[in-house]
């Protein structure tokens, strides 16, 4: 991966560290604390989700569209000879 594919939001801090997420998260109670939390965590989740997908990404080679439908309208040479010697309905 060359460059992270998770973009920062500017519209706020980035902790220096999980402690420092943690305590923060801490100074929310009832129904905020909970709010807090599972919004963390969802986020958490998102970006693992995003940075799964970009090392998979990475892994799996890629063909260009164009050679993809190519080659699956490809046909060998047996398959071209097969249809030469099939009767059409007109004959």
């Amino acid at each position: 991966m060359t460059q992270n594919p998770l973009i920062k939001n500017g519209i706020v801090a980035t902790p220096e560290s999980m402690e420092a997420l943690r305590d923060y998260l801490a100074l929310f109670h009832g129904n905020d604390a909970v709010i807090a939390q599972t919004t963390a965590g969802m986020a958490w989740n998102l970006a693992s989700k995003i940075i799964d997908e970009a090392i998979e990404e990475e892994e799996e080679p890629h063909l260009p569209e164009e050679n993809a439908v190519i080659q699956d309208l490809a046909m060998s040479s047996d398959e071209v000879a097969d249809l030469a010697d099939t009767p059409r309905c007109n004959e």
